[in-house]
């Protein structure tokens, strides 16, 4: 794997993961700040 190919994936990885704990810490926000949603 040549280095341009890593960093393509490294950046799509990173903005995978960025997004995946923006989304489990705004569903956190809201179980916390909204129990009887649950």
């Amino acid at each position: 794997m040549d280095l341009e190919t890593f960093r393509r994936f490294w950046r799509i990885s990173g903005a995978f993961g960025l997004i995946t704990s923006l989304i489990s810490f705004v569903l956190g926000t809201l179980a916390w700040a909204w129990p009887g949603a649950w």
